[in-house]
């Protein structure tokens, strides 16, 4: 850090102060009237008091740093007690306050606040600029703006709010007499025990609302019932343990149908959804500039209520999706579903059949109403498929999709090297009995209780059959079984 000429910050922790005259302020008697930056560490001020108390001069107080007219830059950890009911922090250019909280890592960024069970009061002026605030067990406020800035927190880029029982909404609109652009350059949002929060915002956002959101992280908000606009520089979504959670993405409050709109989550690379018993919609909206070009991993589990993950216009965009996991939905029907009438089909769709190019890795476990994996149309569109495993989900009949064509179709899995399918009770085909599997890389196939398995047309080569390794202990009543070498 430069600092400027003749001046150098000090570093209270590194010294003894000794009371000089009783009933003068401590920083007084230390003549730092010039003083520009002070930093000040945990444990050395714990005994601190309130103005209130410490009118004898016998400790010091937080007061005296409104006695400090050219202080630009403050790093403190203190306990709330220390905080006076009429003090509030001075205008600062640099500063990292911890209250209740004790960090002594390097702070991220030149303006933070780390709140716990604390007043917001003696913050009035430093929440107008903070870049990273953390807020935990904060009572009294139901929402951030305008309680907190009816300016909208715009200087905020990190942002982490957790136990806050009274907040109901990030931004009431309701509140605000004219649109305020609110949150427009934050970065990264977690929010945790949040149990009376219900949505971010009470009616449609404003204009620039999370822009610049790139990572967003919830967790325990158990009365939360959707998460987020479709924002376009969203990159991490990972939402779990929100029991009231209806829907992900709310892509209707952001966009409506224009030329030149720009596509809606097309940097979004990774995608998490744990234990949410209500959701039934991942992308509610018209979906018609949805692009999840970047999308690379998807993990869901235990979403009770969900019938598919992608519409068939969504899908068509997954081109760069390596790594896709689906445990213990037992509503879900299809991945990938059938077009409906809102869909907007891309021209290119029946010219080329879908593909999932970079997709790798597939496990799906305990999905008992799902009948099949992919629809026939892809059975050139895993080029890049490597493990498939498929456990533990009773209904499904086929891996592939019926065909209504009669003539034989090809299905190519050159890279596949693994194949699990264990505990599915009604699975009777890998493929339409008029199609033909190919896999050509394949090094380990588990077939393991799967008694209605009756037809199974496959080609390895010879190579690759005599390092095949099967499960020992199969469990299946195959009547038809062609591995052709």
């Amino acid at each position: 850090m430069a600092y400027p000429p003749h001046t150098r910050p000090v570093d209270i922790h590194s010294y003894k102060i000794y009371l000089l005259k009783p009933h003068k302020p401590i920083l007084l008697q230390l003549e730092l009237l010039s003083l520009e930056e002070l930093y000040i560490d945990y444990p050395s001020f714990d005994q601190w008091t309130t103005e209130e108390k410490g009118a004898d001069g016998s400790n010091a107080s937080l007061s005296e740093l409104n006695m400090l007219p050219h202080l630009k830059a403050l790093t403190l950890c203190v306990r709330s007690k220390c905080l006076s009911k009429y003090f509030v922090f001075p205008s600062l250019e640099r500063y990292a306050i911890m209250v209740n909280k004790w960090q002594h890592d390097q702070y991220p960024t030149p303006k933070t606040l780390k709140i716990k069970e604390s007043s917001l009061e003696a913050f009035t002026k430093l929440l107008l600029t903070v870049v990273d605030l953390s807020l935990d067990s904060i009572m009294g406020y139901n929402n951030l703006v305008p309680a907190l800035d009816r300016r909208g927190l715009q200087k905020l880029t990190f942002l982490e709010i957790q136990d806050c029982k009274n907040i109901e909404f990030l931004i009431d609109t309701t509140q605000l007499q004219a649109p305020t652009p609110a949150f427009s350059n934050l970065k990264k949002l977690t929010m945790s025990k949040m149990v009376s929060l219900k949505k971010l915002c009470t009616d449609l956002p404003p204009k620039e609302f999370l822009i610049s959101l790139e990572e967003l992280e919830i967790r325990n908000c158990m009365d939360m019932i959707s998460a987020v606009p479709g924002v376009q520089n969203l990159r991490r979504v990972t939402i779990k343990d929100c029991h009231q959670l209806q829907v992900v993405f709310e892509i209707e409050t952001l966009h409506s149908k224009q030329e030149n709109e720009p596509q809606c989550l097309s940097k979004l690379t990774y995608l998490e959804l744990e234990l949410l018993p209500e959701l039934w919609c991942i992308w509610k909206g018209p979906t018609h500039n949805v692009r999840l070009q970047s999308l690379q991993v998807v993990k869901v589990q235990h979403c009770d209520r969900l019938t598919s993950l992608f519409s068939a216009s969504i899908a068509q965009s997954l081109v760069q999706l390596e790594e896709l996991e689906i445990l213990h939905c037992p509503k879900l029907k299809q991945i990938i579903s059938e077009f409906e009438e809102d869909d907007e089909i891309s021209p290119n769709y029946f010219r080329y059949p879908l593909c999932l190019p970079k997709l790798t890795t597939i496990k799906i476990i305990d999905c008992s109403s799902l009948k099949y994996v992919f629809p026939i149309s892809m059975a050139e569109g895993l080029p890049q498929l490597k493990s498939l495993y498929i456990i533990d989900s009773s209904q499904l009949e086929q891996i592939y999709s019926t065909t209504k064509e009669k003539d034989e179709k090809d299905i190519v899995l050159s890279l596949l090297q693994s194949l699990i399918l264990q505990n599915l009770l009604n699975l009777r085909s890998v493929c339409p009995e008029n199609c033909f599997i190919k896999l050509p890389s394949l090094v380990e196939l588990q077939v393991y209780r799967c008694p209605q398995l009756a037809h199974f047309t496959g080609q390895l080569p010879a190579k690759t059959w005599a390092q095949l390794k099967v499960l020992p202990s199969l469990s299946l009543s195959l009547s038809q079984i062609y591995l052709i070498i």
